[in-house]
């Protein structure tokens, strides 16, 4: 060997040596004065907590009891004149050792023992609160526009980092508590090795207790998960807490959660899994007003992160029974907003959707017997810079339907002699005979052409043109309730509004609202019943005043006249008061007459009748004072509250021209 070969040879072999000796050296150092860092560690974390979240911890005793594992004894985390919150007899921590090098903390074992968890609110304020409000520091970062995938990639890597590969947990609890109302958990031993993981828990309320059982596996690190959630002895599952601060109540047998895919790919975050419930119950005033149950239900979901925006890929489906449903939801935030969305249902058999419809949902609907086929698709897209150019496509493509038998709701009695009976909050009202043996009945041709027309223009402009739906109605009202962030607006037709009234409460819940829309579409194409009896039957039943119900009655309660002889003046009026007839009298002033605002309006939808040609100038001649000269002339001055449920175009919504 040369001697320079060999000069590098022993030069290399010296630099190996040194670099050796240094890192022994730093080991040595670290391990010497390791409990040193830790105490030191542990003030700062003391300073830390009790500087940004006013919090007392204490630590009775620490120290490492291997290279990377360390012992904790009598930990407890007091937020300042406030209820513990946290509190543990022993803990036992160890850490991989690989990406402690890179910087990384990630949990290799956790032992707990005799461990509790209390978040509680009460008259004291809230022991939790002050760790989830944003610190200045935070708000300043929060100035620079975030990318989502890369925030959710951090956290996701943060917290996956904190789930322990193996745990062993020793009489664990968990309680939350909102002044009298109260959930806690106790769960005797967690076990978590080789991936699996089976364990009971105790769920106590103030007035129920239960028996949970999770079972599964977990590889944190690749980010897979399988957890059952069932219930001892076979029995069912009832979420407490909810119940008793929101007034839901959420029962099933067993629920699956699954996650397939959780990565960073190509600055794209992706998450994949499903959910499964069996057995699913559930309760709630604004939902229906009875019980609610399926069978079966799943969603199978895949959500992407990109930069500025959350995606809810139309591959993911959600399954109820037979019914499957591809749902899609993008929300991007640049210098705007601007949400797509966009919900199909793939070709299905009209009774197989019949079938799988939750139970205690649609009660009128149970009974339907349909043939045929059909598929659905609904487009939705809005942006903050453009509100007025909302989208809202709806398309039902019919193969066949058929109704062979109706159910609870018998569209078809429509067609002949039947009676309805109006109840306004919860109590019956005069049954109202439809039928021509019924003097306050009145046929569509005795119906002032003025009334007929003055009512159209202003409650369903393309009512004998649409099929039960009207497009536009439905985006300015999604536009209206955007706008005042609640259901403020229905967009209801006339066909609507029929339904409503004859066959459905009038519980403002999400169900009743969805079981219209099915039995308008039924009403609409599937029964025969033409446009011209619907408007007959929608004038004689709806209420017009106080206990004052078909326009016959409405006719002689304010002009003491029949309703073939209105007056276009007096059809306007009556016109303006369908949405709220019960507050009639707020549009008079002291005087008796109309106040200024009313005036305009009816002038203006005459206007809109003159330039559909819906009348004539001359119909607006030799007019009349205005006066009310039936038995509503005594209410005038007297406030009554309504109760009617109207879904009407009001001033701030533009009458719908057709004529262009």
């Amino acid at each position: 060997m040369k001697w320079y070969r060999k000069l590098i040879f022993l030069n290399r072999k010296k630099s190996i040596l040194i670099t050796f000796a240094v890192l022994l050296s730093l080991f040595l150092f670290i391990l010497s004065f390791r409990n040193t860092f830790l105490e030191q560690a542990i003030q700062k974390a003391e300073l830390k907590l009790k500087r940004d979240y006013d919090c007392d911890l204490t630590i009775k005793e620490a120290h490492f009891s291997g290279f990377t594992e360390i012992e904790f004894q009598d930990i407890s985390l007091v937020p300042v004149q406030k209820d513990t919150l946290f509190t543990t007899k022993s803990l036992k921590v160890k850490v991989n050792f690989l990406p402690l090098l890179k910087g990384s903390i990630q949990i290799h074992s956790l032992e707990l023992e005799n461990t509790s968890i209390a978040l509680i609110k009460n008259k004291k304020g809230s022991n939790y609160e002050a760790f989830l409000k944003k610190r200045e520091e935070d708000s300043e970062t929060t100035k620079e526009k975030i990318n989502y995938a890369h925030l959710t990639e951090r956290i996701t890597s943060s917290l996956l980092n904190f789930i322990p590969e193996n745990m062993k947990v020793h009489n664990l609890n968990l309680k939350v508590q909102e002044n009298q109302n109260y959930v806690w958990a106790a769960i005797p031993k967690i076990q978590f090795m080789n991936q699996k993981f089976h364990f009971e828990t105790i769920i106590k309320t103030e007035n129920s207790q239960q028996n949970w059982i999770l079972n599964g596996k977990a590889n944190p690190r690749k980010r897979e998960a399988t957890i059952e959630l069932s219930a001892k002895n076979d029995s069912i599952i009832s979420i407490p807490f909810i119940r008793e601060k929101f007034g839901l109540q959420t029962e099933f047998k067993k629920a699956t959660f699954e996650i397939y895919k959780m990565e960073l790919l190509r600055s794209t975050f992706h998450v994949e899994g499903k959910t499964s419930v069996q057995n699913l119950l559930v309760n709630h005033k604004k939902i229906a007003p009875k019980d609610v149950t399926i069978s079966n239900s799943s969603i199978t979901y895949h959500t992407i992160i990109e930069n500025r925006s959350v995606i809810l890929d139309s591959s993911s489906v959600i399954e109820v029974e037979k019914i499957k449903i591809n749902p899609y939801l993008k929300i991007q935030k640049e210098q705007d907003t601007t949400i797509a969305a966009s919900i199909t249902i793939p070709k299905i058999q009209a009774q197989d959707f019949i079938n799988s419809l939750p139970k205690g949902l649609f009660s009128q609907i149970e009974g339907l017997q349909m043939e045929g086929n059909f598929d659905y698709h609904v487009h939705f897209g809005y942006s903050t810079s453009t509100p007025d150019a909302i989208l809202f496509e709806s398309s039902l493509t019919n193969d066949k339907l058929k109704v062979n038998h109706f159910g609870n709701a018998n569209l078809l009695k429509l067609n002949g002699d039947f009676t309805y009976q109006p109840i306004e909050n919860g109590i019956p009202q005069q049954i109202i005979f439809i039928s021509n043996s019924n003097p306050n009945f009145i046929p569509l041709s005795e119906i002032s052409p003025y009334l007929q027309k003055s009512v159209l223009t202003s409650e369903d402009p393309f009512f004998f043109y649409h099929k039960g739906f009207e497009p536009d109605a439905f985006k300015q009202s999604i536009l209206k309730n955007i706008q005042t962030k609640q259901f403020s607006r229905g967009a209801s037709t006339i066909s609507m509004q029929l339904v409503k009234n004859i066959f459905l409460t009038k519980e403002k819940t999400i169900t009743r609202k969805l079981e219209e829309i099915i039995l308008v579409y039924l009403l609409e194409n599937n029964t025969g019943i033409r446009k011209e009896r619907m408007l007959e039957i929608y004038f004689n039943i709806i209420e017009w005043g106080p206990n004052v119900y078909g326009i016959q009655e409405a006719s002689q309660f304010y002009f003491d006249k029949t309703a073939k002889d209105l007056t276009l003046e007096e059809s306007l009026y009556l016109a303006s008061i369908v949405p709220k007839p019960k507050k009639f009298t707020w549009q008079f002033d002291t005087s008796g007459n109309l106040k200024k605002q009313v005036s305009d309006r009816n002038k203006f939808i005459e206007d809109v009748m003159l330039k559909r040609g819906l009348i004539t100038p001359n119909d607006t001649l030799d007019r009349t004072p205005f006066s009310i000269k039936g038995p509503a002339k005594k209410y005038l001055k007297v406030a009554i509250q309504d109760s009617i449920v109207s879904d009407s175009i009001h001033m701030d919504y533009p009458i719908l021209d057709i004529s262009q």
